[in-house]
């Protein structure tokens, strides 16, 4: 076990009220790492208050809700920014109001955050991170809605476990969030889901790709264009 993963667990046990921020414009590791931390915990600690902080995220509500957290609960919180890897790409501007501030990532580093900065760039994701934090914890037991968060992180950030960051520790983490129960297909096929003007998008755009004549790919995407598909930023 980590130095950090010790300071992170103590962390927990220490303070009453928790406030987990990611990224802005959250892809599924970000809202599903977020999530899956804040469901252990209210598991673990239910008498803690723990908060999700963040604007809303529509497409990703299904992995979990986003809070509005009140500024006066910053003052005795600790803060943790998950995979977050400055302070601009932070959703969120009262996080270093926190007592104390806890960064969990899987990026380059590029800037800490806090108190104790655990970044770990072997990880596929934060939400492998999350699951490695149950393996040294008594208090930190899955629970199949804490477990279908982090696989929601997991197979977003890796591709459906294509990208070169999959290991074996990433599939023995997915083995252990499937242990739970959670209906795996269903979560693939969610994630497969876009709106329709962006299948659109989809299209025009294998239609519109330039090839070169060494096999590299490259498409302009002008403002008319997102104006003509309806497109709002993120999308």
């Amino acid at each position: 076990m980590s130095t950090e993963i010790k300071q992170i667990l103590a962390a927990f046990e220490k303070f009453e009220t928790i406030i987990i921020h990611r990224h802005i414009n959250p892809d599924p590791d970000a809202i599903g790492s977020q999530t899956g931390l804040a469901l252990l915990l209210r598991a673990a600690y239910p008498q803690k208050t723990i908060y999700t902080a963040g604007p809303a995220a529509p497409d990703l509500a299904w992995i979990g809700p986003q809070q509005d957290v009140p500024a006066a609960a910053y003052q005795h919180a600790l803060v943790v920014v998950i995979d977050t890897s400055n302070r601009e790409r932070v959703a969120g501007s009262l996080f270093e109001r926190g007592a104390m501030v806890i960064k969990i990532d899987h990026h380059l580093e590029e800037e800490p955050l806090g108190a104790i900065n655990w970044i770990d760039t072997n990880a596929s994701s934060a939400s492998e991170m999350v699951w490695l934090l149950t393996q040294h914890s008594q208090r930190l037991t899955l629970t199949q809605p804490a477990a279908a968060a982090l696989y929601a992180g997991i197979i977003g950030d890796t591709g459906r476990f294509l990208y070169d960051l999959t290991t074996a520790q990433t599939h023995r983490a997915a083995a252990d969030l499937l242990a739970t129960g959670i209906d795996a297909p269903a979560i693939g096929r969610q994630e497969d889901q876009f709106p329709e003007n962006v299948g659109r998008l989809i299209g025009w755009a294998l239609e519109n790709v330039h090839i070169t004549t060494n096999g590299a790919g490259s498409l302009i995407i002008t403002q008319s264009v997102l104006q003509q598909f309806g497109l709002q930023y993120g999308e």
